[in-house]
């Protein structure tokens, strides 16, 4: 039976409080087709397994619930259902789902049987293989190497990773396409004064903000040494850092631990304010009140810190990484990677530059073209959800198996 007239679409869920970039990227795709005309909107289903049906893990995903069709829990327990609510419907496997959806994306480290589209976030465990344990590279290359030889599908977010999976994979026959995700502002983000969150952290009036999990390949080691080097040269600058602070691929909080003492050494404590992992709403309104945002990033897949940049009209400057140029955000200033004289000396020429007036005529520009980025989006996605259904039918000879909406 072919798809109902109005597209049906679910979005499992990929991450929780442990990888925020995939929490934002789900509620951005979600964002991104409730914007759309209602001729054009599908219906969205929020999708949850096992490992992520936990309160806290809900409550990450709970500002898209009004956006959505329904719930969806798939998987054994079924009573874990029971925590998204009485109304979440529950099935025993993803399978089953399709009397309520018709495409499902993404599919994460995995290759379906079902109308999907398989997900690789980036390759690398290729690129830096000493971040990761042999499990971790024997896991990622098993289920990479899945997708290769079985998906029909597969979607990237940058020209930069579909390259890497025809370089490592040159003999897939999965069909590969490119979506560059968005990041999409909440009209309420902008109804706020920040200097009133500013005013809740004690920060400092004028301040730098970083905002990446303290992962090894985020280099803020980098940044730390930029500012210990403008410091001696009578410049300081103050910097805020959000973001998780445990990466789970080092030990323990070994890693923290590491960078905590390379403030101390550098003697930049009192220039250095770290938040940990705070309030999405709270973070964007400290971006809206920094000077600049600084992405030091050794490696990204899609970097969300640059695309919140470019949605909120903030300056970054950022390691010239071939993903930061494909991303490209305006207004920007490329320092070479790991190079931290480098780093220090663009802040110090560009800084002075940037003052409150500039940065509310930059966030004025930028909020323009906010719908239109919103529906750009939005649109992608059920052209990929219409071309993955295509695909499917092709490469396994049947149509999908959904039936009319409820």
């Amino acid at each position: 039976m072919l798809p109902p007239e109005r597209m049906r679409i679910g979005f499992p869920v990929v991450g929780d409080r442990s990888w925020i970039g995939g929490v934002n990227y789900i509620l951005h795709l979600i964002k991104a087709v409730s914007s759309l005309p209602a001729a054009e909107k599908p219906e969205s289903y929020l999708m949850f397994r096992k490992c992520f049906a936990t309160s806290e893990t809900i409550a990450l995903y709970r500002e898209v619930f009004p956006h959505l069709r329904g719930l969806l829990y798939y998987g054994p327990e079924p009573e874990l259902g029971r925590l998204l609510g009485s109304q979440v419907h529950v099935r025993p496997d993803i399978e089953s789902a399709f009397d309520l959806i018709d495409f499902v994306f993404p599919v994460i480290y995995d290759a379906a049987d079902y109308p999907s589209a398989s997900w690789i976030p980036d390759f690398q465990h290729k690129f830096m293989p000493e971040l990761f344990t042999t499990g971790e590279i024997a896991y990622r290359d098993g289920c990479f190497a899945k997708i290769a030889a079985h998906a029909s599908f597969a979607v990237f977010s940058s020209r930069a990773a579909a390259k890497d999976f025809r370089h490592f994979y040159p003999d897939s026959a999965a069909v590969s396409q490119v979506l560059h995700f968005r990041s999409l502002p909440e009209e309420k983000w902008f109804d706020e004064n920040p200097r009133s969150v500013c005013a809740k952290y004690g920060l400092p009036s004028q301040f730098i903000m970083c905002c990446n999990q303290f992962w090894a390949h985020k280099d803020h080691h980098t940044l730390f040494s930029a500012l210990a080097r403008m410091k001696a040269q009578g410049h300081p600058v103050s910097l805020v850092c959000t973001g998780p602070t445990v990466d789970h691929r080092q030990k323990a909080t070994a890693y923290f631990a590491e960078l905590q003492q390379t403030v101390e050494e550098l003697q930049i404590s009192d220039q250095v304010r770290i938040l940990g992992l705070i309030d999405r709403f709270e973070q964007i309104q400290l971006l809206r009140a920094s000077r600049a945002v600084v992405q030091p990033s050794l490696f990204e897949g899609w970097s969300s810190v640059v695309e919140d940049c470019r949605a909120l009209g903030k300056c970054i400057f950022l390691s010239d990484i071939e993903v930061h140029c494909e991303q490209q955000p305006q207004p920007a200033f490329f320092f070479r990677a790991g190079d931290a004289a480098d780093l220090a000396g663009l802040l110090a020429r560009e800084l002075p530059g940037l003052t409150p007036s500039l940065c509310h005529q930059l966030e004025e520009k930028a909020l323009k073209g906010l719908a239109d980025e919103r529906e750009k989006l939005g649109r992608a996605i059920v052209r990929l959800a219409k071309e993955g259904i295509g695909i499917h039918t092709r490469t396994k000879g049947q149509s999908p198996t959904a039936a009319s909406p409820s």
